[in-house]
């Protein structure tokens, strides 16, 4: 029996589908972590939701080619690398327009006065190097780019990731300090998330010995 493969648009919406289900999951538990650390759902908790679903995503789709080196099941899983990604980075820009109504003194009518600061252009600068990996997410740019400077500049996800790492750090080393020395409440999401970005990021370079493997065409993206 003959089977049809899908349209490329059949199955793009089927991947954009099952990745937002998925990332639909994740931002319920993380609202309800963030009810559990606040006491109430407010803005704040959308805030705090909104990071920790972007940080999932960007991970999944960062670590998803190492993890598959060791997991052959998840080989058929590779295209959804494309589609976390980019969730993570809709949802990383929903973060940002909540952070700058909930601090419009610092992130919004206050940007001219405070881009010096680390806290604002270590953001914007991640935020710009995820824009660029979304930009050139696709097919179209992999022809042109050619696989190997593709795949080589997608890699500034890590450098993204490390950015948003140091950011938080500068943000809430004193929390962070404070909880590990006496972990009476739970751990802010933001330590949460930084937790994960490290994982990811020393995991990568964990798998340094297998980059010959990284020469390996992946599953075409639709």
């Amino acid at each position: 029996m003959n089977h049809t493969p899908p349209s490329p648009r059949a199955f793009a919406m089927k991947m954009w589908r099952n990745t937002s289900i998925f990332s639909g999951f994740v931002f319920i538990a993380y609202l309800m972590y963030a009810y559990a650390l606040y006491g109430n759902f407010d803005f704040f908790a959308l805030s705090d939701a909104l990071l920790g679903t972007s940080d999932a995503m960007l991970s999944a789709s960062l670590v998803l080619s190492a993890f598959s080196y060791f997991f052959d099941f998840l080989d058929s899983k590779l295209v959804y690398r494309k589609y976390l990604g980019l969730m993570g980075f809709w949802l990383a820009l929903l973060y940002a327009a909540t952070i700058m109504y909930l601090e419009p003194g610092i992130y919004f009518y206050g940007l001219p006065h405070t881009i010096q600061e680390p806290r604002v252009y270590l953001g914007i600068a991640a935020m710009g190097l995820l824009a660029f990996m979304a930009m050139i997410s696709n097919n179209f740019a992999m022809r042109k780019l050619g696989f190997r400077n593709w795949r080589r500049l997608l890699r500034v996800g890590y450098i993204a990731y490390g950015l948003l790492a140091i950011r938080a750090y500068i943000l809430e080393h004193d929390v962070w300090r404070e909880w590990f020395i006496n972990p009476e409440t739970l751990p802010s999401v933001r330590l949460i998330t930084t937790f994960f970005a490290a994982c990811v990021i020393l995991f990568r370079f964990a798998m340094q010995k297998y980059s010959a493997q990284d020469e390996l065409l992946p599953a075409q993206l639709p």
